[in-house]
């Protein structure tokens, strides 16, 4: 069994969301979409910002 955990949208989109993310990198799919996988790193980074908010 696999879980693959991360954000697909439209390609722009997700472009735009990597370079606000040093930990995201955008991977190209079919038909003008891109993946950005949540890697462990891209996780605390995304945890640290909201408990920066809080």
């Amino acid at each position: 069994m696999h879980c693959i955990r991360g954000f697909i949208g439209k390609e722009g989109i997700i472009k735009d969301f990597a370079n606000n993310w040093i930990e995201a990198k955008p991977v190209t799919l079919a038909q003008g979409f891109s993946i950005i996988f949540l890697t462990n790193e891209l996780y605390d980074s995304i945890v640290e910002l909201i408990d920066s908010k809080l």
